[in-house]
C-alpha cells in the first residue's frame, strides 16, 4: 500500500510574464498527461492565476507575482476542492511572507 502525499515545487521567474508563460505551459504539458481524465477543480488560495485539475491525481499550479507553485497529489483518492485550497493557501502565505521579507515560519 502506497502512501498518500502532496508534494510542493516552487519555481521563480525572472518576469511577471515569463512566469505567466511559464504557468500556461506547465498547466496544458499536466493536463496533456493525465488526458481526457482530467476534470477542472476550483481552488481558491489568493494566488494572482489559479489553474487545477483533478483526475487519477490532484494537481493546483497557482502564480503569484513572478513565482509559480505547483501541488501534485500521489495517491490520494480526495478530490474535493477544499483539502487542495488549504494546502495551496498555506503556499501562497508563505510564498507573501517570504517576499515581504518576513520569516514564512513566524
Amino acid at each position: 500500500m502506497s502512501k498518500s502525499s502532496i508534494r510542493y515545487s516552487i519555481v521563480s521567474f525572472r518576469t511577471v510574464d515569463d512566469a505567466k508563460a511559464g504557468l500556461k505551459g506547465m498547466a496544458a504539458e499536466a493536463r496533456r498527461k493525465v488526458g481526457a481524465d482530467a476534470k477542472p477543480l476550483k481552488v481558491s488560495a489568493g494566488a494572482d492565476e489559479t489553474g487545477a485539475f483533478t483526475g487519477p491525481h490532484t494537481e493546483v499550479m497557482m502564480r503569484v507575482g513572478s513565482a509559480l507553485v505547483r501541488l501534485e497529489s500521489g495517491n490520494l483518492t480526495e478530490s474535493q476542492a477544499q483539502p487542495y485550497g488549504d494546502f495551496a493557501k498555506l503556499q501562497i502565505d508563505r510564498l507573501n511572507k517570504t517576499a515581504e521579507g518576513k520569516n514564512p515560519d513566524a
